[in-house]
């Protein structure tokens, strides 16, 4: 037991000589419980997906025990859970050493993102005179990261760089598509090309008809509606 204890020896020879030695030693046993502290996660979470944690000391004696549940069901060794739910949650951690055992109860909230990605800025729009373009869009999610996003012209897929080469007049159809924990956004629009057809006009030559010397400035003006003089 705890407290001063004290050792008497008596030693009897052959001649029933004796000698006696008396010594005394302390004993203090542990009667404090291990501490847990740093427990995780706390607060708010935006994931399914967790690592329950705590640290357990005992300055006085090995723990021998530490065990944790979430919502009343064993957590493995390693700490990792997946598949939560949104609401709380409750993990409950005992830790036990020759000084007894200690209780710890916390509680963690976890908010999921049921909200998908929002698409805007895409282009080009409207009405556009060239045979190269880049097709692009932005792709933004407040809550969680974004996962995928994928992009097709005419139902064939636009490199990651969007740089698409060689359109033809008419009508073309972009879509996105953008997926994050929230769901998938699609959004689909179209635009136009209208590539000029119409070679350039000449007018206003100079000089012309009978001229009376023996240099002269030749010109002439070139214009295009449709696209630039190469």
């Amino acid at each position: 037991a705890a407290g001063s204890h004290t050792v008497v020896t008596v030693v009897t020879n052959g001649a029933d000589l004796k000698t006696e030695f008396s010594w005394s030693f302390t004993v203090e046993l542990d009667t404090t419980p291990p501490v847990i502290s740093a427990v995780a996660p706390q607060g708010v979470i935006k994931s399914s997906s967790a690592t329950i944690s705590a640290v357990v000391t005992d300055e006085q004696s090995a723990v021998t025990s530490v065990t944790i549940t979430l919502d009343g069901k064993a957590v493995p060794a390693s700490g990792a859970v997946t598949g939560l739910t949104a609401g709380t949650h409750t993990v409950v951690v005992p830790a036990t050493s020759t000084g007894g055992t200690t209780t710890h109860t916390w509680t963690f909230t976890v908010e999921l993102d049921t909200t998908p990605p929002v698409i805007s800025e895409v282009a080009p729009q409207g009405v556009i005179k060239v045979a190269d373009v880049t097709i692009s869009a932005v792709v933004t999610d407040e809550q969680s990261k974004v996962t995928s996003v994928a992009i097709t012209l005419d139902g064939k897929a636009v490199p990651a760089n969007g740089a698409v080469t060689g359109l033809k007049s008419g009508t073309h159809t972009a879509t996105v598509v953008a997926t994050s924990a929230g769901g998938t956004t699609t959004h689909t629009w179209t635009f136009t090309v209208e590539l000029d057809t119409t070679p350039p006009e000449i007018s206003a030559t100079a000089p012309q008809g009978i001229i009376r010397t023996d240099s002269a400035t030749l010109s002439a003006v070139v214009t295009d509606e449709q696209s630039a003089i190469t």
